[in-house]
């Protein structure tokens, strides 16, 4: 029996279903239905695949072995999955969930969708990956830590044709016109979809379509070659001409061979191939599509025989999709996010640690993520919109790239910010982190309404690579426009109220002068002047403290030009002070002035509305 009825159950299947050979497996697409609220039982036995529906909501769903769903699984909050130490394939399919569900035997892929009638928490002792969740308006948890998600939308292969054993059967002719073979349904033993694709939907911006080719079985087996090609071509399946081949990696397939060598596949001029690589020729080597046998089988590569084969396309993902409303609960678990996911109205992301990272751009689009205790990782950056809500509290961004704020809400209370690139804030208003990790990479500050304040610890150690002749290299840093860009801690720090000895230094390329100073670093506003490292309009460095006695001010000997590095070093040892141009001392002074002390904040690269902004690097 191919299921166990313990109570009532519909099954509706196409002509042919179970197939002539009742043999183990399952009907090619079948709609299984379990009596709403009766508690009954859909069990398969002997494996199989499904590209129908099976609806076990209220049910217990028990496989007997490995059983595979293209189509949809229906279950609920009152459902038993019942799988043994069988994995249950939801590769491709959309599995409707709902209460606590285990996924540890299930497989899914970047195809697989999860969809939401009511509220559900997942686990899994491993990561897993999805292609969409549609929340429908519910919570769905991440139950533990190890249960961590991807979500993939970036791409995937799709299947588009298929011959499962050439010696059970073999294509129709009428496949060489239409390019269509149980093009609905996948589980069979062959199947081809390419005359229903979009050919224009598989391109990519160089007018290129990617395919992978696997073969298997008969010599291709036992002779141990390579069993699959990846490769791209200009011209489209259907047509004849070979067009624009290059291949993917090195497949021992691409001999020059002008018979039997792979170089791309095209319509079949031979009647007993839908498709192959003859390129023109007569032969019909590399075959897809197989409607006759050549030597036992089908003709692969080489001049070897293969009794299946499994071409699929490159399917780029979605720019931008779209995550329903409702609610993902993370909690402790990782999130992963490929491809640009649009957080809309009704949509919350909320996580309590972990880590969640974004591949592609954030776009949060009048929706929310709430993050505590978390790192978030955006690698291309990205931004708010529209009223959207990004908290961050107590929790760190690793950025790299431009996030913008047009319209949304931006908390960062105790939160550390992190570079992992070069990072530009734009239309961010005023921000607050409590630690800076600049790790030598570039902040660009890109206008007046964003104004950063860093309220701790400020680390700007360079970020050196060690290349192959074993030289560092430190070519990043922060990055000011001259007009309105600074950087400010948090006032009344009491470790940045030095009043007795000091050192500063920071590399620095001036890009132009000042009209009369600009102040690189320092602390204090007006008459109270802590420290402060600046420059004349000459170019020459003055290191100046101000006290109730007086001031110092010491200026260097030499000046600074624009466009070139300098490492620029100003102390106060006991009554000594001296400036340091490049390594080398460039003047000094003795004064027992005490500094005043000041609960100013530290700022770079800008002093008060008297003198300019610093303008360079």
């Amino acid at each position: 029996s191919y299921y166990n009825k313990e109570a009532t159950v519909s099954i509706s299947c196409g002509s042919g279903a179970f197939g002539g050979d009742p043999a183990p497996g399952v009907a090619k697409s079948c709609e299984y239905s379990v009596a709403s609220g009766t508690g009954g039982k859909l069990e398969f036995r002997q494996g199989g695949t499904n590209a129908g529906t099976i609806n076990a909501a209220n049910s217990v769903f028990k496989i007997g072995s490995g059983y595979v769903v293209t189509g949809t699984l229906k279950t609920n909050s009152t459902s038993s999955l019942e799988l043994g130490n069988s994995n249950l394939d939801l590769t491709g399919a959309t599995l409707e969930i709902g209460g606590n569900v285990g996924l540890d035997k299930i497989l899914t892929n970047n195809q697989t969708i999860f969809k939401l009638a009511e509220d559900a928490t997942v686990t899994r002792n491993v990561g897993f990956t999805l292609g969409g969740i549609d929340l429908g308006g519910h919570t769905m948890t991440l139950g533990s830590a190890t249960t961590d998600l991807t979500m993939n939308t970036s791409g995937g292969w799709k299947l588009i044709a298929k011959q499962a054993n050439s010696d059970a059967q073999l294509f129709s002719s009428s496949a060489r016109s239409t390019f269509l073979e149980n093009e609905n349904d996948s589980s069979q033993s062959t199947f081809m979809s390419i005359g229903n694709l979009n050919k224009n939907s598989y391109s990519d911006s160089d007018g290129k379509y990617k395919f992978k080719l696997v073969w298997g079985g008969r010599t291709v087996d036992s002779s141990g070659i390579n069993k699959e090609v990846t490769w791209t071509q200009t011209s489209w399946l259907e047509d004849s001409s070979i067009q624009g081949f290059e291949e993917i990696g090195t497949s021992g397939h691409v001999t020059g061979n002008s018979g039997s060598g792979f170089r791309g596949l095209g319509k079949s001029s031979d009647s007993q191939c839908v498709i192959d690589g003859n390129g023109g020729s007569g032969s019909w080597w590399n075959c897809s599509g197989a409607i006759a046998r050549h030597g036992g089988g089908i003709p692969a590569p080489q001049q070897k025989i293969a009794s299946s084969s499994h071409l699929y396309i490159w399917e780029s993902g979605t720019d931008t999709t779209d995550i329903p409303a409702g609610t993902l609960l993370t909690q402790a678990a990782d999130l992963t996010i490929m491809g640009t996911q649009n957080i809309i109205t009704g949509t919350t992301i909320s996580s309590t640690g972990g880590e969640v990272t974004f591949k592609s751009e954030l776009a949060i689009s009048a929706g929310k993520v709430n993050l505590q205790d978390t790192t978030l990782v955006l690698e291309q950056g990205g931004g708010i919109s529209g009223g959207g809500e990004l908290d961050l509290s107590n929790s760190v961004l690793e950025i790299s790239g431009q996030f913008h704020n047009n319209g949304g809400t931006f908390t960062t209370s105790g939160s550390t910010l992190r570079l992992t690139g070069n990072t530009n804030l734009a239309n961010g208003g005023p921000l607050t982190f409590s630690n800076y990790e600049a790790d030598g990479w570039r902040l660009n500050i890109n206008d007046s309404a964003t104004h950063l304040t860093l309220a701790g610890n400020v680390l700007l150690q360079p970020n050196n690579t060690v290349s192959s002749s074993s030289t560092s290299v430190n070519n990043k840093s922060l990055d000011f426009d001259g007009l309105d860009d600074y950087v400010a801690t948090a006032s009344n720090i009491s470790e940045l109220d030095i009043t007795g000895d000091i050192t500063i230094a920071s590399w620095v390329n001036i890009s132009s002068m000042p009209p009369s100073y600009f102040r690189i670093i320092g602390k204090g506003s007006g008459n109270n002047r802590t420290y402060g490292l600046w420059i004349n309009s000459s170019g020459e460095l003055l290191f100046q403290q101000y006290g109730s006695g007086g001031y110092a001010n010491l200026n260097s000997n030499t000046t600074l030009s624009t466009g070139v590095w300098y490492h620029v070093l100003a102390t106060r040892s006991g009554n000594t002070r001296t400036i340091y141009e490049n390594g080398v001392a460039d003047g000094t002074m003795t004064s027992s002035e005490t500094p005043y002390s000041s609960t100013e904040p530290l700022k770079f690269g800008y002093w008060e509305s008297d003198y300019a902004h610093y303008s360079g690097l």
